[in-house]
């Protein structure tokens, strides 16, 4: 009886395991036809075109859905995408129905043989969205999908197709950038780093965090602080840096008036950097950026990073690197000037060229 049981047990277990195997395939299945609109971001007060995207094995001929859009974001425009349907093909249906917008695609076609829509893949419409001036971003909600198939027998048109999809909307305000592609430093060297702002909206404040890599660190600048200002900054808008800990600092830029930065491109503010004990390479990294609006609305903003590139210090000041300056200094020197040589050993005046220059002045040191 025990095995008996065993048997009837393993071969019960066999069973579901195929029963749900069967289950599973033909849910994949059914979810092979997808109708979609993918994440995107918006600019407040702006219009933005998106793709509906059907994805369809099965040949589609006629589709409705609902539309459900968040808050501060409405739709002003619905459009074929002549690739896969076109006015003689479909015709577009769009009415509000409490709450929400019933899209439809209706097929045209005199022989239904000749209705699916074509290619089976890909964007057949677009909807263009109008975000208000508040708007801080959202969900779209697709839902009710109907899908028939018009080429087949009447009791086989019912197409499987996904019964909801979400999609998420962003803001986009503009981007931050650092002006130069990266920073050389030697080890005791300073740079002033610029930080450009793009942006879409009128911002009135920021807020970042900056992380500095080791080996570097903030000094004072012009002006005795870690930091210079720029005309695009008004005269009341102050800038503050604070530390945190394992080299982050809070960054804040705003004013108590409120004031909007202005323009809407260029170089924003730039950081005083010193290298202190730098012994390679590294990134200086702005992130969890917020801009903020004078209605006190804040927008996220990517995070951006700066390579830093440690240039390492010779052992002595003179070409041969054998702490003396004599003929062999002005001979090594001689060489790098005519084979190219950029080594900064040679760069003996300190401009940055290996030069006839540097000859001269290697000569003044070794007879002088």
């Amino acid at each position: 009886m025990n095995i008996s049981t065993t048997k009837h047990n393993g071969f019960m277990s066999r069973f579901a395991a195929i029963a749900a195997l069967l289950v599973f395939s033909l849910v994949a299945l059914a979810q092979e036809n997808v109708l979609k609109i993918a994440d995107f971001k918006v600019i407040p007060g702006a219009t933005a075109t998106v793709e509906v995207v059907l994805d369809n094995p099965t040949p589609v001929s006629s589709l409705q859905f609902d539309v459900q859009m968040p808050e501060g974001l409405t739709i002003v425009g619905f459009n074929r995408v002549t690739s896969r349907i076109t006015r003689s093909s479909h015709t577009l249906m769009n009415a509000e129905l409490n709450g929400k917008n019933r899209m439809g695609f209706l097929s045209n076609a005199t022989d239904m043989s000749q209705s699916a829509i074509k290619l089976n893949s890909g964007a057949f419409a677009t909807i263009e969205v109008k975000a208000d001036a508040t708007f801080a971003g959202g969900e779209i909600k697709i839902s009710d999908i109907v899908a028939s198939n018009g080429t087949v027998e009447i009791d086989e048109n019912e197409v499987d197709i996904n019964e909801t999809w979400k999609t998420k909307v962003g803001i986009f305000v503009g981007t931050l950038s650092f002006v130069d592609e990266e920073v050389a430093l030697k080890d005791g060297e300073t740079a002033v780093v610029g930080i450009n702002l793009d942006n879409k909206i009128n911002i009135s404040a920021i807020q970042a965090t900056i992380s500095l890599p080791e080996g570097v660190e903030f000094t004072e600048g012009t002006e005795g602080e870690w930091f210079e200002y720029t005309n695009r900054l008004p005269a009341n808008t102050t800038i503050t840096i604070k530390p945190l800990t394992n080299g982050k600092y809070q960054l804040l830029i705003g004013s108590l008036t409120n004031d909007d930065f202005e323009g809407f491109a260029g170089e924003l503010f730039a950081l005083n950097l010193k290298a202190k004990g730098l012994k390679a390479d590294g990134e200086v990294v702005i992130s969890n950026i917020k801009g903020t609006n004078v209605n006190g609305i804040s927008y996220e903003i990517d995070d951006i990073a700066l390579p830093v590139k440690y240039v390492s210090v010779p052992a002595y000041d003179d070409p041969t690197q054998d702490g003396l300056w004599n003929v062999n200094d002005i001979d090594a020197v001689i060489n790098a000037v005519l084979s190219g040589l950029g080594d900064t050993i040679y760069d003996v005046d300190g401009n940055g060229k290996v030069t006839i220059d540097d000859v001269d002045e290697t000569i003044k040191k070794v007879f002088n």
